[in-house]
């Protein structure tokens, strides 16, 4: 690997055969190389620290249509996939795992898929694995206008932003109304949680915004998400590791599900403890990554 990358903290703009890639490199070891989820970007990277100070190099690239990376050097998913591909090859990465984090979900499988040479193992982490339709869950105002408004979408999200950093527990308990199926209780348990370790959500927030600078990402994912087949996916054959909730709302448990009837070979962990969807935030934030520490350790090259 190209050395000076090896202790990047901030994100580059990287030139491959591709075109253009924003992208956050951290740490040092066997690669990893993760998908963020919608909206996000390199930055988004920043949750997977502790993984970096767990002994492996992370380089988090912006899907094309967020931050640096334009979309059209990779408007599809498998499109995606082979500009990750070209992007280990300019940093000089002969082999990585994949991480799906979210709607990076379809990046990851992609990946494992279309360059099971290049891939030594995939996690997926509340990961879109079968089609995903959020307008499913449009009846609430607060995600019609989050996720689907094309008027509204950046004043939202720089309001949640200021609510995430400013009140963090009164945020978490607005978003679990959406992200999971917890009752009000576990709700606030979880938003309490969540607001003891402030670091975290706060990173999240900072993913959200400027919107400009995400809002062709976003979209273009909508519109991929809606059409992605569990079914393409049974050639997977590199060790893999999935991590759900099972109270998820927005990604729900049958996704993994959708997998694993495919006759893939994965393991499933389910995160009991999770407050839905917000899996690296609060209770499951440990497990979650502790788990995958374990897995890539047992299968690094």
């Amino acid at each position: 690997m190209i050395a000076w990358l090896a202790t990047v903290a901030s994100a580059v703009i990287v030139q491959t055969p591709q075109g253009p890639v924003d992208v956050r490199v951290t740490g040092e070891g066997p690669a990893v190389i993760a998908f963020h989820g919608s909206p996000g970007g390199s930055d988004q990277g920043r949750l997977l620290d502790p993984l970096a100070q767990a002994g492996f190099t992370v380089v988090t690239m912006s899907r094309p249509g967020y931050l640096g990376t334009p979309l059209e050097i990779g408007p599809s998913f498998d499109a995606q996939a082979d500009v990750a591909a070209a992007l280990l090859d300019t940093l000089g990465i002969d082999r990585a795992a994949a991480l799906g984090m979210s709607a990076g979900g379809p990046v990851a499988l992609a990946f494992a898929t279309r360059h099971p040479d290049r891939a030594w193992a995939l996690v997926l982490e509340a990961a879109v694995v079968d089609a995903y339709v959020p307008s499913d869950l449009a009846k609430n105002k607060l995600l019609g206008r989050l996720i689907l408004s094309r008027t509204f979408g950046g004043p939202t999200f720089r309001s949640l932003r200021r609510s995430m950093l400013r009140k963090p527990e009164r945020s978490a308990r607005r978003l679990l109304k959406i992200e999971s199926t917890l009752d009000k209780a576990a709700r606030e348990a979880c938003a309490s949680a969540i607001a003891l370790d402030p670091e975290p959500w706060s990173v999240l927030a900072d993913s959200f915004v400027p919107y400009r600078d995400r809002r062709r990402g976003l979209r273009n994912d909508l519109d991929g998400l809606a059409a992605v087949d569990a079914g393409r996916w049974r050639t997977l054959s590199v060790p893999t590791l999935m991590q759900y909730s099972p109270s998820d709302a927005d990604v729900p448990l049958a996704h993994a599900e959708a997998l694993l009837a495919e006759d893939v070979e994965a393991t499933l962990v389910l995160h009991e403890e999770a407050c839905g969807h917000l899996l690296w935030f609060g209770p499951s934030a440990e497990p979650v990554a502790d788990a995958r520490v374990q897995f890539l350790r047992q299968h690094q090259p």
